[in-house]
């Protein structure tokens, strides 16, 4: 019997019944409207293309997994007004790893594994058509250009004060002050600007703060929250992202390259479900590893502009200082 719409049925679980689901989502919000950002494409449009692909090709053991939240409910009103309802992944087990400790090995390697997935899936997809065409609102490379010089303007100079009373590391200090002026925007656009051999969509905001695990067994999985920086360039900034900024020094000193070759095997093995074989690209690990040395200058840039998360707590303070260090030592900054 059909339920009264002004008193809809509330369901046990959204997967249980998503048609009344649906229904007691409208009724709750229908006099409820809430800013968001331009990530709702990726639920709407994005996530769902994306998974199309994997449908055609992959097992139902490998469908399975879930590597964003699933979306219950969305409504677009104006320009700037949306309601967006996601899965709740807390409830499914997933949990956020603590910033201070830094990720493990394999959560990091679970990660590497999602987005290697994500990277092959949407290089699938724009074989039929390009990304950019199939999804125009993406984040354009001077919109991301811009967003992150305003980040690190805004966190170098409260570093650099920081890092007055740092005897211990006058030569980061010495070595950030370069990126004071038009420096930082030309390493932002050199990383930025899509490679003339490879491109993938991009979280381009890829680290532990947006991430989300928990254990199955003997396995790691891995959740990503947060694509409204998603954006069409070189996968390898997701790679720098995580590794530069969500773990330990030792640990990211210890496994960087053995973590950079875990990545290629899983986004070459997962092309290679999509009947995409190593040989039919241009790009190379070689190429990855260029790209990974530019996209670790910009990593860097970017925990600068996010140093107020770090300052005041002493192991994310040397945690940020020894990559900084780590960085110029390698001349990479």
């Amino acid at each position: 019997m059909a339920s009264d719409p002004s008193t809809p049925t509330t369901p046990t679980s959204p997967t249980e019944d998503r048609e009344a689901t649906k229904e007691w989502l409208e009724t709750i919000l229908e006099s409820y409207h809430k800013s968001l950002e331009p990530d709702s494409e990726m639920d709407v449009e994005i996530k769902p293309a994306l998974e199309g692909v994997e449908r055609q090709y992959l097992t139902e053991d490998s469908l399975s997994l879930a590597w964003a939240p699933e979306l219950y409910y969305a409504k677009h009103k104006t320009a700037s007004e949306s309601i967006l309802v996601l899965a709740d992944m807390c409830q499914r087990g997933y949990k956020m790893q603590d910033l201070t400790e830094g990720l493990t090995l394999s959560q990091v390697q679970s990660a590497l594994t999602t987005v290697a997935n994500v990277h092959a899936a949407s290089f699938a997809l724009q074989m039929e058509k390009p990304l950019q065409e199939r999804f125009p609102y993406l984040l354009s490379m001077e919109q991301a250009v811009e967003s992150f010089n305003c980040l690190v303007d805004r966190g170098l100079p409260l570093l650099l004060k920081f890092l007055v009373s740092r005897k211990d590391r006058a030569e980061v200090r010495e070595g950030l002050r370069k990126y004071s002026g038009r420096r930082t925007v030309d390493v932002l656009r050199g990383i930025l600007t899509p490679s003339d051999k490879l491109n993938t969509l991009v979280h381009c905001d890829f680290w532990c703060n947006n991430l989300l695990f928990k254990k199955e067994g003997d396995a790691t999985c891995c959740c990503v929250i947060d694509w409204q920086t998603v954006m069409y360039g070189r996968p390898a900034i997701d790679v720098a992202m995580l590794l530069c900024t969500s773990l330990e020094a030792s640990q990211r000193r210890k496994h960087e390259k053995e973590l950079l070759s875990y990545y290629w095997d899983a986004f070459t093995s997962r092309l290679s479900k999509f009947a995409i074989e190593k040989d039919a690209i241009t790009y190379t690990e070689d190429d990855l590893k260029e790209d990974f040395k530019a996209a670790q200058a910009m990593s860097g840039l970017v925990v600068v502009g996010s140093v107020d998360i770090a300052l005041g707590n002493t192991a994310r303070e040397e945690r940020v200082l020894d990559l900084l260090s780590d960085l110029m030592n390698a001349g990479v900054l």
